[in-house]
């Protein structure tokens, strides 16, 4: 009998800590991938793709994310679930911006023009 009870304990110890490994944090969050207007840039000896740089706020305009200029890949950045906005420039330096919905435990590729 005290070895159910002390393995019972051992177990739900370990759901415990296993759900707080992170801080208490769950997963809640997707990944976007945001393809912004690129060029084509002669670099070091090779062509190379300059993808812009952008930033995202969300639905209280909070600046939550940016990213500089990027060569070869699109920027992936994680969110939480909400209402969010990307301002980008193109390729002509005017500003623009897009509005997402992110749901939790997805991957969004977001392509802007």
């Amino acid at each position: 009998m005290k070895n159910i009870v002390l393995t019972l304990l051992v177990i739900i110890s370990l759901i415990s800590f296993s759900s707080f490994a992170s801080n208490g944090q769950k997963n809640n969050f997707s990944i976007i991938e945001v393809i912004t207007p690129s060029q084509e840039i002669y670099d070091s000896g090779m062509y190379r793709i300059l993808y812009k740089s952008f930033y995202i706020v969300d639905k209280d305009n909070h600046k939550v994310v940016s990213s500089g200029d990027v060569f070869d890949t699109a920027a992936k950045v994680k969110l939480t679930e909400g209402f969010y906005t990307i301002y980008y420039q193109d390729l002509n330096g005017n500003t623009e911006q897009k509005s997402i919905d992110v749901e939790n435990n997805t991957y969004l590729q977001i392509v802007l023009n």
